[in-house]
């Protein structure tokens, strides 16, 4: 059932209330809209529909925030240590400008329920899914949520046992859907080289003894 317009305003102010007391975020929409109300203008028919749209987005994000602490209830807390093993699904993958240049980082929930971020390490870059056509340029988005597997120091949040930061990643794979299953990489950016070279050569080769 859509809120009614008194809803939609005590909503604005509370949204106000709780952003001064530090439990929201600031949004430049709904603080112009709270201005608007100080100064005892009623809201415009536009406005108020925004600020509805506004509440459905907080409602949904409240459920998706409610069902994550629920998993996270669940999950066993970060192993720590040299050597740890990963097992699970790729859940983000961003490129970061770092002090080494760009860098892809990712977000993994292991099977046992943590979350664990850091560096998609070269080997594991080489087998996820490029961009079709391209011969270079990652598929982001069919990549998350691939499994994958990897070895690697791991060390815990400071404030958060169920999340964690993984470095120096090896023995990366990209799995099949069964746990553990090795999928056949495809070829390296390395191999396409090779390939991309090796059939130039040939057709200089055929060129040359025409």
């Amino acid at each position: 059932m859509e809120p009614t317009d008194a809803q939609v305003n005590d909503f604005i102010a509370e949204f106000a209330c709780e952003v001064n007391e530090g439990i929201r975020r600031y949004n430049d929409f709904m603080d112009s809209l709270r201005r608007q109300q100080i100064r005892g203008k009623g809201l415009s028919p536009r406005q108020l529909d925004a600020a509805r749209k506004f509440m459905a987005k907080e409602q949904e994000f409240k459920a998706l925030r409610e069902a994550e602490q629920a998993a996270n209830a669940n999950a066993e807390d970060v192993p720590t240590g040299k050597g740890v093993k990963v097992v699970g699904e790729i859940v983000s993958l961003k490129w970061r400008d770092t002090d080494y240049g760009l860098t892809l980082k990712m977000v993994v929930k292991d099977d046992r329920g943590f979350k664990v971020w850091g560096t998609c390490s070269q080997k594991l870059q080489d087998q996820l899914p490029l961009v079709e056509g391209a011969t270079y340029e990652l598929n982001i988005e069919a990549s998350v949520g691939l499994r994958v597997q990897f070895t690697a120091q791991v060390d815990q949040a400071d404030d958060d046992t169920k999340f964690g930061f993984f470095k120096r990643p090896q023995n990366a794979l990209v799995l099949d859907e069964g746990p553990g299953e090795p999928s056949v990489p495809p070829m390296t950016r390395e191999e396409i080289r090779d390939e991309i070279t090796g059939d130039w050569h040939e057709i200089e080769r055929i060129a040359k003894s025409g």
